[in-house]
């Protein structure tokens, strides 16, 4: 888990999320890519969080299509390697 892995109750949690660094364990072999992608969105600040354009182009996304859907919403699918 993230954060809050002492965390006695929801109250504790909820500071945890808000306060501490968002830390990987190693035996969740989360590769540095994805890490990367976390570590920008939730940023504490959102002033240094990424805009919706660098999110898009964030390499966490590269080998996926973005189908953009008439109700708003984004569809993401792996592209298949043949």
């Amino acid at each position: 888990m993230p954060f809050g892995v002492d965390a006695r109750d929801t109250n504790e949690m909820a500071s945890s999320i808000a306060n501490d660094a968002l830390l990987f364990d190693v035996k969740d072999n989360i590769d540095s890519v994805t890490q990367d992608f976390l570590q920008a969105v939730l940023a504490k600040n959102p002033r240094d969080r990424p805009t919706l354009e660098e999110i898009k182009t964030h390499p966490y996304f590269n080998g996926m299509w973005v189908f953009y859907l008439p109700n708003g919403y984004v569809h993401w699918e792996q592209k298949l390697i043949s």
